[in-house]
Parts: structure tokens; C-alpha cells; sequence
């Protein structure tokens, strides 16, 4: 058994399929990656739990843009994690931020209630807090098991020292899982951080199987092409894994 775990961000059921063929250890399944990952379907999370029935966390996110939420927004974070819940799913991913840039303990609290007893990650809202080292101890106070960070910066190559001190301080206390610009080109470098869990999404482009496209209208963003689908490449996932089990051999 090894020592570190893959895991890789799924945001089609494509690219659920490719992660269990690359041999990843664990998913994070997504809706909407263009906008940072919101909740999936229900029957997106039953899709995958064919394929990861005790390692798919499923996000939790009602919305994009920042990480500050509503009542009613928070009430229906609840409502998505009993419903995911009674359909089989055991691990979840949210962030909950204050005004102020801080961890919102008390809404965090009612998210972890809902979820008690199931695997749980702290996204990277933390990576757009003002006291990362503040905040880490809260997470540790609080129970949550992980924290997905790019080591606050844009993406994790670029955050490695900063990897590294929150690796030491969180002492084993809390796993620290580098996410963010980590595929196969990047992997190597990322090791050095000292991490044992790595978040991935080492993607390929599909063109579209349909005969005909009306190229004058969009129906998202103006400068997406949906010609073009990003799905996760297995090939890429099973060299990161590969790069690894060549560190953390047993």
C-alpha cells in the first residue's frame, strides 16, 4: 500500500471514467470548473460512486466567485450534503469565509455537522485568507481533517515555499494537499514540499462529436470554445502516479 494519494478533479463523468483508468486514489467531483467548481448533480455523484464508492468528496459550493455566503446559501450547502448523503457519498469538500477574510468557524460548524462521520476537505478559500498560518491552526481546532491549498498563490508550483511551511506547521496535525498547476510536468518539483497528497487535473482536449456547430452563437462565455471539451487524460494521471510511487515507494 502506498504512502501518498492521487487525487484528481473531475468535473464530467468523462473524466471520472479516465481517473479510474489513470489510477487515481480518490476524486473530487465538480460542476462547473470554469467557474472554480460548484456542487454536482445528484446523479453526476452517483455516477461516480460506481467507480469511487469511499473516495469521491463531492464539492460543495452553491455558486462561484468568493466564499462569503448567505444564510439561505449556507442552508442549501446542508441540504446538498444530506441529499448526496442519502444517495451514498461519504466525503465532501467547502470552504466558509467571514467578511473579513477569516474561516467562518460557525458555518463551517454546521457543514461538518451535516456531514459528521464523513471524509472532509477545507478548499482552497483558504488560499484567500489573510493569516494562512492563523487560519490553519483554526481548521486544526476545528477537526478538518485536510486542507486543499495552492500555497496562496495562483497555483501550487508557484506557492512551494510557502507548501512547505504549512507542511511543517501543521505538523502532521492536518493534511496539507498541494492542488493547483500539478500534473505530470509539475509533479516532480511539487514533491519537495514534503506532502503526501497531491490534487490533480492533468486534462486533454475532445473535439465535439457533433456533425455541425452554429459557430455564431455562444452559449456560455464568449471566448469558450464548445467545439472543445476538457477532460481529465488518464495517460497524464498514471504518470503523476507513477512519478510518485517512485518517491514513496511503500
Amino acid at each position: 500500500m502506498t504512502d501518498f494519494k492521487v487525487e484528481v478533479c473531475c468535473g464530467s463523468p468523462g473524466s471520472v471514467v479516465a481517473a479510474f483508468n489513470g489510477g487515481a486514489h480518490r476524486i473530487e467531483l465538480c460542476d462547473n470548473l470554469y467557474e472554480g467548481g460548484t456542487t454536482p448533480s445528484l446523479g453526476a455523484i452517483s455516477h461516480a460512486l460506481k467507480y469511487f464508492p469511499k473516495s469521491t468528496m463531492v464539492m460543495i459550493r452553491p455558486r462561484g466567485g468568493d466564499f462569503y455566503y448567505t444564510p439561505e446559501e449556507i442552508e442549501i450547502m446542508c441540504e446538498d450534503i444530506k441529499m448526496a448523503r442519502n444517495i451514498g457519498a461519504n466525503g465532501f469538500v467547502f470552504g466558509l469565509l467571514s467578511k473579513d477574510a477569516e474561516i467562518d468557524i460557525t458555518a463551517t460548524k454546521l457543514l461538518m455537522n451535516q456531514a459528521k462521520n464523513c471524509d472532509i476537505t477545507f478548499h482552497r478559500a483558504f488560499d484567500m485568507t489573510k493569516d494562512p498560518f492563523k487560519e490553519l491552526e483554526t481548521l486544526i481546532e476545528l477537526g478538518i481533517p485536510r486542507v486543499l491549498t495552492s500555497g496562496t498563490e495562483n497555483k501550487s508550483p508557484q506557492g512551494i515555499e510557502m507548501l512547505k511551511k504549512l507542511i511543517t506547521l501543521a505538523n502532521n496535525r492536518i493534511t496539507i494537499m498541494p492542488g493547483g498547476g500539478i500534473n505530470d510536468q509539475t509533479i516532480t518539483n511539487l514533491v519537495t514540499t514534503g506532502a503526501k497528497e497531491y490534487h490533480i487535473a492533468p486534462t486533454r482536449q475532445i473535439a465535439s462529436q457533433m456533425n455541425w456547430i452554429n459557430t455564431k452563437a455562444r452559449m456560455g462565455a464568449p471566448d469558450r470554445d464548445e467545439g472543445i471539451v476538457n477532460e481529465i487524460d488518464s495517460q497524464r494521471v498514471q504518470i503523476v502516479v507513477n512519478t510518485l510511487t517512485k518517491h514513496y515507494p511503500f
